[in-house]
């Protein structure tokens, strides 16, 4: 358990909310940390005050603190890509400026998993979905699939199960890599820029490698802060996140026998909806409305299948 564990921390826009996700670093029990904080641009970025923060509460097991500022905003995924290429560690996790681990064991954990099951590159565990405020709301991750050792031992089903009936299964934040991962397949897709979880988590499945699971909350994740979660759901600002997915449903269609026709069709013909919906955004109603009319059926089964989704979730458990 003395292997270097390295941390890296995605900050953009997250004020005071980073200080609490290296808070919650900084509390890990684990013996050999390092810590890489990757600022993507953000205006005014307090970097005096963070170093100041870190030197006063880190405790010897942090072994080193990384800290770079982007001069210009690449995006999540190029931003995540850089932090990878400085770690020095043997594991590394990943999590988001606004996020935080949800225990002081989280790493020893996940780390004693992988010590103890040599032939895995990664291991997962849960997520609890907080509000703003980091009050916790509900919990996802495989603890929501009831067989899960057989989910792991068919690729297919795995790939069903992340891609339509569980994306958080595999979010970014609550795994733990052996960083030779990345020099054997590659890192995070840049022609995203700002999903890095979906096809990554498409990737370590189709690898053929053996990822692992711990029935733990390993991140909390805050709501209502990022562009993924903002309410407003055809807001201009959201254009490259829903180009993004668009580029994600694109990627899926060499899968489209084992995930469904329909399935990755009509979430493609959705993702384009909104695109042309968010550049109406100041349209008059009748454009929008026609707009809306002409996608009307992938907009039906894609309220349909999740209104089904939910609905399944909520009669068995």
């Amino acid at each position: 358990m003395d292997k270097l564990l390295s941390i890296i921390v995605l900050a953009y826009k997250s004020g005071d909310y980073l200080f609490e996700t290296v808070q919650s670093i900084l509390e890990q029990d684990y013996p050999a940390i390092e810590i890489v904080v990757c600022d993507d641009a953000t205006p005014g970025f307090d970097k005096t005050g963070l170093e100041s923060f870190l030197a006063e509460k880190k405790q010897n097991n942090i072994a080193s603190v990384t800290i770079i500022t982007n001069d210009n905003n690449l995006g999540t995924v190029k931003n995540l890509n850089n932090g990878i290429r400085l770690a020095k560690g043997d594991y590394i996790k990943i999590i988001a400026g606004d996020d935080q681990l949800a225990a002081p064991d989280v790493c020893s954990r996940q780390i004693a998993y992988l010590e103890k099951h040599a032939d895995t590159v990664a291991v997962a565990g849960n997520i609890e979905e907080c509000d703003a405020e980091m009050t916790p709301i509900s919990k996802s991750g495989f603890l929501l699939k009831d067989d899960t050792d057989s989910l792991f031992h068919n690729k297919n089903e795995l790939l069903r199960y992340i891609c339509r009936d569980n994306t958080k299964a595999l979010a970014t934040q609550v795994l733990c890599f052996r960083k030779d991962f990345f020099g054997k397949h590659g890192l995070y897709d840049e022609k995203y820029l700002l999903i890095e979880d979906l096809p990554m988590a498409v990737r370590i499945v189709e690898s053929g490698e053996k990822i692992g699971y711990i029935n733990y909350p390993c991140a909390k994740h805050r709501g209502q802060t990022g562009v993924s979660t903002s309410t407003q759901a055809f807001d201009p600002h959201r254009l490259r996140y829903y180009e993004d997915l668009e580029r994600y449903y694109v990627a899926l269609s060499p899968l489209s026998n084992i995930l469904g026709r329909n399935f990755v069709h009509m979430r493609h013909r959705v993702c384009q909806f909104r695109i042309e919906y968010c550049n109406l955004h100041s349209a008059p109603f009748y454009k929008k409305a026609g707009k809306a009319l002409e996608y009307s059926i992938p907009l039906a089964y894609y309220f349909f299948t999740n209104l089904r989704r939910a609905c399944a979730y909520l009669t068995t458990h």
